[in-house]
């Protein structure tokens, strides 16, 4: 019975994690550039069977489900028109390249809602968290009189699962990724902004469908326990 406690148990944490991630899809559904996530779970007996003989795994035994993974799906959202000039929406696949000012680390976004920042006495596109805009080179991009110095950068992956999500819209590569491949003249649209692809209708379904397994892993752990207490009493 304990088996059947700790799988319950488990779904029913599982799920509200699920939960959790459908909830933060819902709340950035107006979010400028939000992509998607998505939550899959793995079972842990086909994961234990599938695994080579001798290798050691984090799961030796076990039973039930966990967290595999949590994706972000990049596809491309609707495209809204602005009335800002230094807003930019890629109409194809590939990320806009930010620069952190001060540990000079390079992140990707696809939310192309920019902003001027000055420097000293120069002024710089900037994101609305004060990064730099990176051109094809990978510099900051100047504007002077309004315009553009340089050609905003648009690099792309050709492996983009496993792209780290830091918030605010940013990715972080890691060593799955690859470098970064540069879009040469990519198509990108101005006074424009890319909308979250959140798919409403979509995640509505899937918050149903945690919530009727976490009512049922729920009812798995109190009839487990009850069971449990009806043998103790019959074993005193």
């Amino acid at each position: 019975m304990k088996a059947s406690f700790y799988v319950a148990a488990l779904g029913a944490s599982n799920q509200q994690e699920r939960l959790n991630v459908v909830a933060n899809n819902l709340a950035n559904v107006n979010s400028q550039g939000y992509q998607t996530k998505d939550l899959s779970f793995i079972e842990l007996v086909r994961y234990n069977l599938n695994a080579p003989e001798q290798r050691k795994t984090e799961l030796q035994a076990g039973a039930g489900v966990t967290i595999k993974s949590i994706t972000s799906n990049f596809e491309k959202g609707a495209i809204q028109e602005t009335s800002s000039q230094y807003d930019y929406a890629i109409m194809e696949k590939g990320f806009f390249m930010l620069q952190d000012r001060e540990t000079n680390a390079i992140t990707y976004t696809r939310s192309g809602h920019f902003i001027l920042s000055k420097n000293g006495d120069k002024t710089y596109l900037a994101s609305e968290n004060g990064k730099y805009v990176l051109d094809e080179n990978q510099q900051p991009i100047e504007v002077v009189d309004g315009k553009l110095q340089s050609d905003i950068g648009v690099v792309n992956f050709t492996n983009k699962h496993g792209l780290e999500n830091i918030g605010s819209n940013e990715y972080r590569a890691t060593e799955s990724n690859g470098r970064p491949i540069l879009i040469r003249n990519p198509q990108l649209k101005d006074h424009a902004v890319e909308l979250s692809n959140v798919d409403v209708s979509s995640e509505y379904m899937k918050m149903i469908e945690s919530q009727r397994a976490y009512s049922y892993a729920l009812k798995m752990v109190q009839t487990s326990d009850e069971i449990e207490s009806v043998i103790n009493n019959l074993r005193g």
